[in-house]
C-alpha cells in the first residue's frame, strides 16, 4: 500500500468517525448501522471503512438489484459476498422491478429508498433500536447535485445538495473524493463494479445517458480546466447554503404559526402578516402551507411566486384564485386571508 492510498483510508476513517459522532449527538441514543452497497467503488470503500471503525459483526449491508444492467444479479451477489468477507453480520439482497423507460434514474432511486424504508421499519420494530443506513455519496456527487440544482433554477433547498444526516440516512463521505474510494478498494483488494451509464463521451448518443452522467463526464471536467478546484468549491457552497437554509426553515416554521388562523375548520394564512415579512420567509411560509394542506407534495417555485405576486403584492387585482396541482385552489378571501379550496368539477358547476 503506498502513502497516497494510506492517506485516502485515513481520511475516510476520520470522515466516518466524525459523522457517526455528530449523528449520535443528534439522535441522542444508540443506533444500529446498515451500509447500502451497490457494488461500486464508493459503497465498497464505505463498507470496508465501517468494518475498520465499528469492527466485524457490528453492521450489516443492503444491496438492491434494480435489474437495469446486464448481469446485475452477479454484481449484487459479488457485493454481498464481499460485505460478508469484510465482516457484515448479514448481507441483505433485494431485487426490484422498474417499469417504463422514462425517468429510470428517479424510478430506481424511489424503488431503492422504498426497500430501505421497509428494512428500517422492520428492523426498528423487531429490535426496538433505531437503524441508520449509511450512503456512500462523495464530494463529487455533492458537486454534481449542486450543479444540477443550479441548472434547474432550484432554491436553496436544492442548492445545498445532500445533507449529511436526514432521518435514518447518513452520508459520511461527503468530504471524500470519488478517486479516493477507488484507491481504498484497490488497497483492500476489493473488486468493484463500474456502471457503464455513469460515464459518457461527446461522441456517444447522449440521449441514452442520465443527466448526472453528462454533468460528471462532460461538464465538470471542462469547468475544472477553467476553474481548478470547482468540485470542492461547489461542495463548500452546499455546506454554507445548507446551514443558511436550515436556519431560515426554522425561522419560517416559527413565523408560520403566527401567520395561520382557523376559519370553519380550514387553516388560512394572514395576508397582512405575510406582507410584514421578508421574501425569504414569506415564500417559505406559503410553501409550507401548500405542502401541508394541499393534496400535492410538489409546488414549483414559480407557483409560489405567482401566489405572492398576484394575491399578496397586487392585492388580488390579477385575479383572486390560483390553481394548484392536486385539484386545489388558493383563494384570496374578503377577510384578507389566503384559503385553500377544492376545484369544483365542470359537470358539478353546470348542475
Amino acid at each position: 500500500m503506498n502513502l497516497k492510498k494510506s492517506r485516502a483510508e485515513q481520511q475516510a476513517i476520520g470522515a466516518l468517525k466524525g459523522a457517526l459522532k455528530r449523528t449520535s449527538a443528534c439522535i441522542g441514543q444508540d443506533f444500529d448501522v446498515a451500509v447500502a452497497v451497490s457494488g461500486g467503488a464508493d459503497s465498497l470503500a464505505l463498507a470496508t471503512t465501517v468494518s475498520k471503525v465499528l469492527g466485524k459483526g457490528n453492521f450489516f449491508s443492503i444491496t438492491v438489484d434494480h435489474g437495469l444492467q446486464p448481469k446485475s444479479d452477479d454484481v449484487s451477489k459479488s457485493a454481498a459476498i464481499q460485505c460478508l468477507e469484510l465482516g457484515a453480520r448479514v448481507a441483505i439482497q433485494e431485487k426490484v422491478s422498474i417499469q417504463g423507460a422514462a425517468n429510470l434514474e428517479a424510478k430506481a432511486r424511489d424503488a431503492r429508498y422504498e426497500v430501505f424504508r421497509k428494512i428500517i421499519t422492520q428492523h426498528e420494530n423487531e429490535h426496538m433500536q433505531k437503524l441508520v443506513v449509511l450512503l456512500a455519496h462523495t464530494l463529487d456527487d455533492q458537486a454534481e447535485t449542486v450543479l444540477l440544482g443550479l441548472s434547474r433554477g432550484s432554491g436553496t433547498s436544492a442548492l445545498f445538495g445532500m445533507s449529511e444526516f436526514t432521518n435514518n440516512y447518513l452520508r459520511p463521505f461527503l468530504a471524500v473524493r470519488r478517486s479516493q474510494t477507488e484507491e481504498i478498494c484497490t488497497a483492500n483488494g476489493l473488486d468493484y463494479w463500474i456502471d457503464p451509464t455513469n460515464s459518457c463521451a461527446e461522441e456517444d448518443d447522449l440521449s441514452k445517458f442520465p443527466m448526472r452522467s453528462k454533468v460528471r463526464s462532460l461538464l465538470l471536467p471542462k469547468f475544472e480546466c477553467l476553474f481548478p478546484g470547482i468540485r470542492k468549491n461547489l461542495a463548500r457552497t452546499a455546506t454554507i447554503l445548507g446551514a443558511d437554509s436550515i436556519y431560515l426553515e426554522k425561522v419560517a416554521r416559527d413565523e408560520y404559526e403566527n401567520c395561520i388562523s382557523m376559519y370553519k375548520n380550514e387553516v388560512e394564512l394572514s395576508i397582512e402578516k405575510l406582507q410584514l415579512l421578508e421574501y425569504a420567509l414569506r415564500w417559505r411560509i406559503i410553501r409550507i402551507w401548500c405542502k401541508t394542506h394541499a393534496d400535492s407534495e410538489q409546488h414549483s417555485f414559480e407557483r409560489i411566486l405567482e401566489i405572492d405576486r398576484r394575491l399578496i403584492q397586487l392585492n388580488g387585482l390579477g385575479g383572486r384564485n390560483i390553481e394548484l396541482p392536486g385539484k386545489k385552489i388558493v383563494h384570496r378571501t374578503k377577510r384578507n386571508t389566503l384559503q385553500l379550496q377544492n376545484v369544483i368539477p365542470l359537470a358539478l358547476k353546470e348542475h
